[in-house]
Parts: structure tokens; sequence; C-alpha cells
């Protein structure tokens, strides 16, 4: 029996209830087994600021996974060259999957949109299924229009590639418009957290004074 496996990669700086939220509305709607979650130690594209540390990102999502039967975290990326590309991820996913395995990327429809801009993006197409989860405020005819010029047709609810075996769900925005951006703002500003993130990890944030003025290594 094939088994769906969720993989949502990205920063975690930190991680918040939008990533949680994404996790879970694309577990129950595409009927996944587990999701990973897969944090980037040298993300490419953050290179612009200064990130929290690996083991600081790592221990967050530890917290915030602690409760959770199909959520897991995965530190593969922490054995793989610098930065880390997803291209690469994937690629090594694929060569030690189980045959029974089918992997799903999940992602915001913001960053799919710029996935042209991703290292060897049209291998990565050929790598995985994506779930792409709407945004408010995009437009869906740019999104299909988008997703027709990499090659893929609706089928159904699905858009499949002309192989008829790679596929992308569209999942249309259900989450709240979180982000780690707002996250670090409203910790600079010393507003609440509440609704953002979860209890344990603003406490972590807390006592290791990441994201503000004082942070420590």
């Amino acid at each position: 029996m094939t088994r769906r496996i969720g993989l949502l990669g990205g920063t975690f700086d930190p991680v918040h209830y939008g990533h949680l939220q994404l996790a879970e509305l694309a577990l129950r709607q595409c009927e996944l087994a587990i999701v990973l979650f897969i944090p980037a130690v040298s993300p490419p594209h953050k290179v612009t600021r200064k990130i929290a540390e690996f083991r600081h990102r790592v221990a967050m999502l530890e917290l915030a996974l602690a409760d959770q039967d199909v959520f897991f975290l995965s530190l593969l990326e922490d054995d793989l060259p610098v930065p880390s590309y997803t291209v690469d991820t994937l690629t090594y996913l694929r060569k030690n999957q189980r045959d029974d395995d089918e992997f799903y990327f999940i992602i915001g429809e913001d960053a799919f949109l710029e996935i042209c801009s991703w290292k060897s993006y049209e291998e990565l197409l050929t790598l995985t299924h994506f779930i792409v989860a709407g945004r408010t405020g995009y437009s869906t005819e740019y999104f299909q229009t988008f997703v027709h010029s990499l090659g893929y047709v609706l089928n159904g609810k699905t858009w499949r590639d002309t192989t008829g075996k790679n596929q992308i769900v569209f999942l249309p925005a259900q989450t709240d418009d979180v982000s780690s951006t707002a996250v670090r703002e409203r910790i600079l500003k010393n507003m609440s957290l509440e609704g953002f993130l979860p209890e344990e990890v603003v406490k972590y944030i807390e006592k290791f004074k990441l994201y503000g003025s004082s942070a420590v290594p």
C-alpha cells in the first residue's frame, strides 16, 4: 500500500502556528500518513539576513512537535552539503525511499510562484508531488497560468504533468496569515505572541533571548 509522506521544509525562524496549521491541512485533505518537518541548515534565499542558529531552530521545532503523533522532525539536511538546496534534499530522499513511498512537498503559494528561481527546479518538479497552499490576495487565474506554463494540465482537482506521474494539488487559503517575519517583529516590539506560537516555543525564545537586540548565541 502506498504511503504518502508530506515534506514541510523551511527555515522555521521561528516555527509558528501557521506551519502547524499548514501541515494539518495537507495531512487531512491529501490523506498523508505523516509529515516530516525539515529545517534548512543554511537556506540560500536567507543570506541577506542573520538567522537563528540551527540548534535553536531545531530545539523550537522539537518543542512544537512534542505532542504530535504524525508530525516528525527530520535533520537530514544537517548531513547534506550547504547551502541547503531542496533539490539535493529530494534527491537524497528518493535514493533512500521505500518502494511504496510517495513524497508530497508542502509549500505556500507565494513560494511556489518563485520556484523557477530555485536550483534545478525542472529536476525538482520530477522528484516529488507538490501541495500548494493558497495565500490570501493571490490571483487564482495567475496561479493557473503559471502552473500551465510548467507543463501541467488540470485533471479534476489535481494538476498533472505530461507524464501523468507528477501532481500539484492546490489547497485554497485556509490557514491563519502568520509569518516568521511578523513574529520576529512582534518580539522586537515586545508585543504578545499569544496565538502565534506554542507556549513552550515562546518560553524558549525568552530563555535564550532570541530575535531581540540582546540575543545571545
